[in-house]
């Protein structure tokens, strides 16, 4: 039951994953070169908080914004990565491309990989180990190119 429940979490990451990987892509197709990247930041929050809107009507959940122990929290979180890491995100889409974007986009799942196993100790299969210097690898190979010129 545990192994399917974790084998359940790991395709629900891995879709997560792929449709990170395309939101740069998407981003840089769907707002034209005109728009500034702060101004594409306002238009994808504005539609991210009204899809959460909607989340929180169907499962009837407004009560739990409510709750003030957790404020603090939420608003601490919704400032870094909110509005710090997006702010960084789209302002980096205006001097790279969508590819280079994408690709340091998947290092997040090395980066949270090497957090958990390096600096929590959490035990990970020689598998997952292999897959993510397999990552960073062709991270490197991709990328290094467009940083020597």
């Amino acid at each position: 039951m545990k192994l399917d429940r974790e084998r359940q979490g790991e395709m629900l990451a891995l879709i997560g994953v792929v449709l990170w990987a395309l939101f740069p892509i998407v981003t840089i197709l769907t707002y034209s070169s005109a728009l500034p990247a702060v101004v594409s930041l306002a238009w994808s929050t504005l539609f991210a908080g009204i899809f959460l809107g909607i989340v929180f009507a169907l499962r009837r959940s407004w009560s739990e914004i409510r709750n003030k122990s957790a404020l603090k929290d939420i608003a601490l979180i919704a400032l870094f990565n909110g509005v710090g890491y997006y702010t960084f995100f789209f302002i980096g889409l205006k001097y790279t491309s969508a590819g280079n974007a994408s690709i340091m986009s998947l290092m997040e799942v090395f980066f949270s990989f090497l957090f958990f196993q390096v600096f929590k100790g959490q035990r990970m299969p020689r598998v997952y180990i292999f897959g993510s210097v397999l990552m960073l690898a062709g991270a490197i190979v991709l990328l290094l190119p467009n940083l020597q010129s």
